[in-house]
């Protein structure tokens, strides 16, 4: 019990927060959030992306869409004292997922293709920073072929070129570690066994480097979930 209480306080203060906005008091909101800082080592761009992903999560069990989500990033900044200078790749990480990842993880391929087109100004490296941060965060599941459908999109669409196609191994290695942290067992070994599998040319070797560099530091901060 003592091993699961910053976990449950955690995401009680999480969903107390979602709770107090649905109710109209944003001022409580931020103050809810603020005890989030207790019981994670997130750094506040991260803690930012998952107080997202969560409040994502119980917008859907409540029957709402996720873009109410979208209207509260103010107040995700005001509570993680996110810089002026700092937000706007913040912002336009947690934009990008809830206006373009979302649709491929509900699986409206045309219009995740749709909303992809409209982030063309990304540049590529960023793009793919970009889609890797939204795959961890992602209180969804992820499968396999949601992967490979915004890959292929992200190809046809130019928004990828031939020096990045061996990062396609990268985004199956954070499905995997989505699926090991939510205790989803075949699924992570399917998301294992794609990563391998893209991964035969050299060149995508340091894609296991960066992946492991980025999943640490966001699933190591993040309170773990008890049985």
């Amino acid at each position: 019990i003592v091993k699961r209480e910053p976990w449950v306080k955690h995401y009680t203060y999480l969903w107390a927060a979602w709770y107090l906005y649905q109710a109209g008091h944003r001022d409580a909101v931020v103050e809810f959030l603020h005890h989030t800082f207790q019981h994670t080592r997130h750094e506040a761009d991260v803690l930012v992306a998952h107080w997202a992903g969560q409040f994502v999560r119980h917008s859907a069990r409540a029957g709402a869409g996720h873009e109410e989500t979208i209207s509260m990033l103010p107040l995700f900044k005001q509570a993680a004292g996110v810089s002026d200078e700092h937000w706007p790749d913040v912002e336009q990480a947690l934009t990008w997922w809830l206006g373009v990842w979302w649709y491929y993880q509900d699986e409206r391929y045309e219009q995740a293709a749709r909303q992809l087109g409209t982030f063309a100004d990304l540049d590529r490296p960023r793009l793919i920073e970009t889609a890797q941060r939204c795959l961890l965060i992602s209180p969804l599941s992820i499968s396999a072929r949601q992967i490979n459908r915004f890959w292929s999109d992200a190809l046809s669409q130019g928004l990828i070129g031939a020096a990045q196609r061996h990062d396609r191994t990268m985004f199956h290695l954070s499905g995997f570690a989505h699926h090991v942290w939510a205790r989803r067992w075949w699924s992570a070994c399917v998301a294992l066994g794609w990563s391998v599998g893209t991964s035969w040319h050299p060149r995508s070797w340091p894609a296991w480097l960066r992946f492991t560099r980025t999943a640490l530091v966001y699933y190591l901060g993040q309170p773990r979930r008890g049985k």
